[in-house]
């Protein structure tokens, strides 16, 4: 989807968001519209979305459905406690380094006892993806088989 030129433009392109974009991964993915909603805000706001969750509650299957079709580029990295901020936002400075210089800046960085807490803080639009209810085990199930044959096609 291109930027928009008028308010005309904008309105279409969030009405074309909404139901060629949301409305079918709402449809898709059960028990998330509220993070689908978060993820329809910051395309809008063209902001980055840190989406949090555990294994098995379809944050990467989402994030990879929502790039196909905005036929955009994904980006997905399993953090743990021992993630370096480099292997996210890129390595050192490699002249510097050649210069002999390395220096880590320690202002603002991870705290030891909650390891994922200040990077978590440093995005506008945050959220925690959980599981959903065992009740709505079978329709996500029946969802999951959808996406994936047509997926296929």
């Amino acid at each position: 989807m291109d930027a928009p030129t008028s308010a005309a433009d904008a309105t279409t392109l969030g009405q074309r968001l909404g139901t060629e974009v949301l409305e079918p991964l709402k449809r898709s993915f059960v028990g998330k519209v509220e993070i689908i909603d978060l993820i329809g805000i910051a395309l809008v706001a063209r902001e980055n979305l840190f989406l949090l969750g555990p294994p098995g509650t379809a944050t990467s299957a989402l994030i990879y459905e929502l790039g196909r079709r905005i036929q955009g580029r994904t980006f997905e990295y399993l953090l743990t406690r021992f993630t370096e901020p480099n292997e996210l936002f890129g390595p050192f400075a490699i002249r510097r380094l050649r210069e002999g210089d390395l220096v880590t800046n320690t202002e603002g960085m991870l705290p030891e006892d909650d390891a994922l807490g200040a990077l978590f803080d440093r995005f506008l639009i945050r959220a925690v993806c959980s599981n959903i209810p065992d009740d709505r085990l079978v329709d996500m199930l029946h969802a999951g088989w959808r996406l994936d044959r047509n997926s296929r096609n």
